[in-house]
């Protein structure tokens, strides 16, 4: 369904919820753009979230995992239980197998990471309102994965990185630290310090000298090319 095909039909409600104002703000306002859109409302934590919720009938609601108090596994579970089945878009910066998995078993209708661009999140939202799940091709596998453990088929444990730890990967070898690699991708230090945390348990490598060997021995990174061509 093409979007200003929606102009037809009853203009949605929709909540953004994230704890980093910023981020909320910027959603807020990307989402109130679409003339499809009749109000966007945005809260910082779950609690005031479910306030919302009791009072306004949202079509979509948007949900960060990562949030104190509350986070975004049981704002979810709550929203499901408490008010019916708004359509959910969860964001976050993590790509968790279990997290997903968990997710989609409630009936969400996509799972996004906040790395992707506004192209790709409107193509998340044209999918959602045509009434079908958005999955990314960044958690394919993943999804896949969960649905063939569900029908008690055994899947294969792959250490294999991600596409945003390909990134950070990459970006290491050109020697960036996580503060550069953050501003570069768009995200949190802390978020990248959790991620390369990540990489190294996986990996079972100890150090960055271990990352740059293991970037090359699989062609993510090719110290021939020019270090100051970066390639995102």
């Amino acid at each position: 369904m093409n979007l200003n095909e929606l102009k037809n039909f009853e203009k949605l409600s929709v909540l953004a919820v994230d704890d980093h104002p910023l981020q909320c703000n910027g959603l807020q306002e990307f989402i109130k753009k679409f003339d499809f859109v009749a109000n966007c409302d945005k809260a910082y934590n779950g609690f005031d979230a479910l306030k919302l919720c009791s009072k306004n009938n949202y079509d979509m609601i948007f949900v960060d995992v990562e949030m104190p108090d509350m986070d975004g596994m049981e704002l979810t579970r709550r929203i499901r239980r408490e008010f019916g089945s708004a359509k959910i878009i969860v964001m976050t910066a993590f790509e968790n197998s279990e997290d997903i998995g968990a997710f989609f078993d409630m009936g969400i209708s996509a799972y996004l990471l906040k790395c992707y661009s506004e192209f790709e999140i409107e193509k998340a939202i044209r999918v959602v309102v045509s009434g079908k799940q958005f999955i990314s091709e960044d958690i394919q596998d993943i999804f896949y994965a969960h649905q063939l453990k569900k029908k008690g088929i055994e899947v294969k444990d792959k250490q294999e990185l991600t596409k945003m730890e390909i990134k950070i990967v990459t970006l290491m070898c050109y020697q960036l630290t996580s503060e550069q690699i953050s501003y570069r991708l768009g995200l949190s230090k802390s978020t990248i310090d959790t991620h390369r945390k990540r990489i190294f348990k996986k990996l079972k490598i100890v150090n960055s000298i271990g990352i740059a060997i293991y970037a090359i021995k699989n062609r993510i990174f090719n110290p021939e090319k020019n270090l100051n061509n970066f390639p995102f």
